[in-house]
């Protein structure tokens, strides 16, 4: 039974310190969205920072994209100083229609635009994200360095990766500079042990407090939960196009009531998963746990956010 407090109280620790880490975070990016930020007062002189933006994608739906790209299109002078490379697979379906797409809309908003297909067969290489990633990044420094008129060893490159689901806020690039100017060169990290003394014996005298006590973490459980709630909230105001949460309060509060089952349900699925890929190995693995068609509404191809009178005709589970 101490073994499993000592468990939960480990991981109730990680609650508080995420919740506290989040709550800061919003109120920050709250003052944040009223702060001006003037780089021509802070920026060096001798150095110029540009961007490269890494996204990468197999089977998502284009118009999923297309959000994350105009997002990326609409941050200040992205003509002048962010790249973009977007990194398919060989699988892709449609790859060269979609390549046609993207470089017609998007070659035109960006300082570089490129599309990499990551090949099959390249030695100790399996298909997937972090490989996909890995080769279109070189492809794009590849590129750049050997674009002579991007000037490549004269400027500072920051790289951002990104799902196809991400969507930047306003002025996201801006803040990342002004970030950037206002650190130090040397950042010196000290790692200090803390020592522990192990709990020895039964200190817990029946089960009768032992559940109480499991009860107890619950509803603590259940206190993070709310937090995580009203974080959500509280980050509305700072939402790009001020977009609102417009679910029902009654939604809402299944939704809450819903969390821990819902957790525990996936902690489950992911330990069978475990077993099975150690067992059976990567025959197993499949692409349809990531897909993300129920994050856009299709209408006339055009992308859409989600609405109360328009639902997808399905939902792939």
């Amino acid at each position: 039974m101490e073994f499993v407090l000592i468990i939960l109280i480990i991981l109730h620790v990680l609650w508080i310190t995420a919740i506290f880490n989040n709550l800061r975070l919003v109120f920050k990016l709250r003052r944040y969205k009223h702060h001006k930020i003037e780089l021509d007062q802070i920026e060096n002189r001798d150095k110029k920072i540009k961007h490269l933006v890494g996204i990468t994608f197999y089977k998502e739906p284009l118009e999923l994209l297309f959000d994350t790209l105009d997002s990326l299109a609409t941050q200040s002078n992205a003509r002048e100083k962010i790249s973009v490379f977007a990194g398919m697979e060989a699988g892709t379906p449609n790859k060269e229609d979609i390549e046609k797409q993207l470089k017609a809309k998007y070659t035109s908003q960006f300082e570089r635009f490129y599309i990499t297909v990551h090949p099959k067969g390249l030695p100790g290489d399996i298909p997937g994200k972090c490989s996909n990633l890995n080769y279109a990044a070189r492809m794009a420094v590849k590129y750049l360095k050997e674009d002579r008129a991007y000037n490549f060893k004269n400027v500072e490159v920051l790289v951002t990766t990104g799902d196809v689901d991400n969507i930047f806020g306003d002025r996201y690039f801006d803040a990342l500079e002004e970030d950037y100017w206002k650190l130090t060169p040397d950042t010196t990290v000290m790692l200090k042990a803390v020592g522990q003394v192990p709990v020895k014996g039964l200190v817990i005298p029946n089960e009768t407090i032992f559940n109480w006590i499991l009860l107890g973490f619950l509803g603590l459980q259940y206190l993070w939960f709310f937090f995580v709630c009203l974080i959500n909230k509280l980050a509305e105001p700072i939402f790009p196009k001020k977009i609102k949460d417009e679910t029902g309060i009654i939604r809402k509060i299944f939704h809450f009531l819903m969390m821990w089952p819902t957790i525990t349900a996936y902690c489950c699925v992911e330990v069978a998963a475990f077993l099975e890929v150690t067992i059976r190995g990567k025959s197993v693995c499949s692409h349809s746990a990531s897909k993300k068609d129920g994050l856009v509404v299709k209408r006339e191809g055009q992308s859409v956010h989600p609405t109360n009178d328009l639902k997808p005709d399905r939902f792939d589970v």
